[in-house]
């Protein structure tokens, strides 16, 4: 074999095997795969779900809670048109080559989302408990609806920006009422109708049978402490330093606002992520899901590519670095719940949201290297940061890096 090929192997040569890693991690999951995200992109709510079902069987000492993802889709869709209409009239005057209006029209409807839209939508609508023999494993696609919604919503725009047909604030209501009818016919057709009352289920442990709202249910019987939590970017320059940014025209729900995230250096933010995972909480991360994978094992690790062997000299690279050099950029989440160490170094436990096919449950396993540079986003409880804001900036999303 000649050095070249000699190389090439270094540069792909791993350090473990997949069970030393597994066996790293004695204590079975929290979840199998009750929630897998399929053909869809709502990774992101798949994962507050995750961590809503840990706190909850914390909370009431049991495993089996689990969650309905489909209604929660459905009132995402609902609430993405009504924000697409509203901005559509708000921004009717300005021609369609503007950047804010070539943005909205762009977006009209996707699965995107990140932490506080998910937030959004449990707060206003609650949550729908379900056994788990209905966990929701029905090969939902969400790409054809989607680019028919969007069709049908661009259509609408049309008419809504046409100086004839609107001309005062009730043409517009009237017009936005079909097509939201619209929209929820399909939805409902192709998804599912939103149940409008639950049952509490057992172990609740209440004596009556008796029948909410999914948001009474939550009120009642989750009230989880979002306001504890916000949602941490890898961004600001100086280590201590915290940058409150404000992103307008982007949500959920109209009402809402515009979102707000904090821009963190990657040590605050690691610091941030280890401190709660000690005091056994879990913790929402956004990374990018497709670098240094090995799919069939589940495992996330960036060592197996020695770069030093190709340059010469080794490369130290932080996750501040890679983002804004676009060397990568956050495609995915998933909920870390468990770290290690062992022979093989610091590893991280993750539930994700579709299969590993060694493990056969969705728990995947990041290197400690790996995730100081391909983790961007943390959700983090504020106790464990310093929250004394440098500056407050205000962008529009398509400015934000």
């Amino acid at each position: 074999m000649n050095k070249n090929k000699d190389i090439l192997l270094d540069i792909l040569e791993k350090n473990w095997e997949p069970e030393q890693i597994y066996n790293m991690f004695p204590n079975p999951s929290p979840w199998k795969n009750e929630i897998e995200q399929e053909k869809t992109g709502y990774c992101w709510l798949i994962t507050e779900l995750h961590a809503l079902m840990y706190f909850m069987s914390k909370k009431y000492g049991t495993k089996d809670i689990y969650f309905s993802l489909t209604d929660l889709i459905v009132f995402d869709k609902v609430e993405k048109a009504n924000c697409f209409f509203e901005k559509v009239y708000k921004t009717r005057r300005l021609p369609t080559t503007n950047e804010e209006v070539t943005y909205i029209l762009t977006n009209a409807m996707s699965d995107r989302g990140h932490w506080e839209m998910s937030v959004n939508l449990i707060k206003k609508y609650g949550l729908v408990p379900i056994e788990k023999k209905e966990c929701e494993k029905n090969n939902l696609r969400t790409g054809e609806i989607n680019a028919v919604l969007a069709f049908l919503m661009r259509y609408y725009a049309s008419i809504i920006r046409d100086r004839e047909k609107v001309k005062k604030i009730n043409d517009f209501l009237q017009i936005k009422e079909i097509a939201m009818k619209k929209i929820k016919e399909i939805l409902y057709t192709y998804i599912k109708k939103p149940k409008g009352k639950i049952q509490i289920p057992a172990y609740i442990k209440k004596k009556e049978k008796s029948w909410i709202s999914p948001k009474e249910f939550y009120d009642r019987y989750v009230c989880f402490p979002f306001d504890d939590y916000a949602c941490f970017f890898v961004g600001a320059n100086e280590q201590d330093s915290v940058i409150k940014v404000s992103l307008k025209s982007l949500g959920n729900i109209y009402e809402n606002g515009s979102l707000t995230f904090w821009k963190i250096s990657s040590d605050v933010m690691y610091n941030g992520i280890y401190k709660q995972l000690q005091q056994g909480d879990t913790c929402w991360i956004g990374l990018d899901g497709g670098k240094f994978l090995f799919r069939d094992s589940g495992i996330y690790d960036d060592s197996v590519f020695n770069i030093k062997e190709i340059l010469g000299y080794d490369v130290q690279l932080n996750s501040e670095m890679i983002s804004l050099y676009r060397m990568a950029k956050t495609t995915h989440s998933m909920l870390l719940f468990d770290m290690a160490s062992g022979e093989c170094g610091k590893w991280w436990r993750a539930q994700n949201n579709i299969e590993n096919y060694e493990t056969h449950n969705e728990n995947f396993f990041i290197s400690d290297s790996w995730l100081k540079k391909y983790v961007f986003i943390a959700v983090l409880n504020k106790k464990n940061i310093n929250m004394d804001v440098f500056k407050h900036v205000f962008l529009e999303p398509w400015k934000i890096l």
